[in-house]
């Protein structure tokens, strides 16, 4: 399933948007949105050659209890520069924390991850 929050980079959903739904609830589906949102728009300007971003549901195979939902910004550059932006916009993600309050920084914690892929 493909979303566009913005119209210049789809949002791929690699998992059903029941299953992330009941994983983040009420309080964390609302942050990841404005994450995604977040993510495009410091994409934008900051001119990255950002292909999609990918979310993804991911169960640990040794702790079943264990589950969370990654968002992958699919960058069109060498692994290393990826790496680069992503460092740099983890960066964003930690003012953006600072202004959650305490249930919602609890779930964006502990249920959602951030990774990476190159194209």
């Amino acid at each position: 399933m493909v979303d566009t929050i913005d119209s210049h980079v789809p949002v791929v959903w690699k998992t059903k948007h029941s299953e992330v739904d009941r994983l983040l609830g009420k309080i964390g589906r609302p942050v990841l949105d404005d994450v995604l949102k977040l993510l495009q728009q410091f994409a934008k300007d900051n001119n990255w050659p950002l292909q999609q971003i990918d979310v993804c549901y991911h169960q640990d195979m040794e702790f079943s209890d264990w589950e969370e939902i990654h968002v992958k910004p699919v960058l069109m550059l060498p692994f290393e520069e990826a790496e680069e932006c992503l460092g740099n916009f983890l960066d964003r993600v930690n003012i953006f924390q600072k202004q959650l309050d305490e249930p919602e920084l609890d779930v964006f914690i502990s249920k959602v991850e951030f990774g990476l892929e190159t194209a």
